[in-house]
């Protein structure tokens, strides 16, 4: 089974307007992957993902980012806020990438995927694709509790353009995930400085 291993590298973000109650406050989420470059361990997501939410901060001042590290239903799970910008963005690609390393810690569930030591392969025609994604049709919340929901998509890889691969979504297969359900209080950790720089990074996200 492939998808225990994909859940060690990914998890949900959400944008909420409170970090005490998410009922009524969390209006939308979204995926990340971890990955270890080497030289650093970064969260990546789409860059659509952080578009929209400089999008609804600027309607919503208080709007905040959050990621849960710590994917263990039976104790609750945390969410930290995401407040830094994104050391690398790139629209074409749909990527943000933002340094992690500062909220890591030794205890949470989720690692980076060590992409230093084993590199993505080119995809090739015939290749079977698995990816997991945390839909906000997926997504129930309570005064108390939050729930995101996964679904995993597995394709099957039709042609190759270059950097560009082509799959029939009408032949991909889907599979339901039970929900990771948060049952403590958001918290926000000490805020994060870092500035934007010009570079553009391209990272799969698995």
């Amino acid at each position: 089974m492939i998808e225990p291993q994909i859940n060690l590298f990914c998890g949900p973000l959400c944008f909420t307007h409170s970090l005490k109650s998410a009922f009524g406050n969390v209006s939308a989420n979204a995926s990340f992957g971890l990955v270890n470059t080497g030289k650093r361990k970064l969260l990546v997501t789409c860059f659509h993902v952080w578009e929209e939410f400089e999008r609804s901060r600027t309607e919503s001042p208080n709007l905040r980012m959050c990621i849960f590290l710590d994917r263990n239903p039976s104790t609750g799970t945390r969410g930290f806020v995401l407040d830094s910008l994104p050391i690398g963005q790139d629209k074409h690609l749909d990527l943000a990438i933002f340094d992690i390393e500062p909220l890591l810690s030794e205890n949470q569930k989720l690692k980076c995927y060590p992409l230093h030591q084993s590199p993505a392969p080119w995809v090739e025609k015939g290749d079977r694709l698995v990816f997991i994604g945390y839909q906000g049709a997926l997504r129930t919340a309570t005064v108390d509790n939050a729930e995101f929901g996964s679904m995993i998509y597995a394709v099957e890889v039709s042609s190759v353009d270059g950097p560009i691969f082509q799959s029939d979504m009408s032949q991909a297969r889907t599979i339901y995930k039970d929900r990771l359900v948060l049952q403590k209080p958001l918290e926000q950790p000490q805020i994060l400085a870092l500035g934007v720089r010009n570079k553009k990074i391209g990272t799969p996200l698995f």
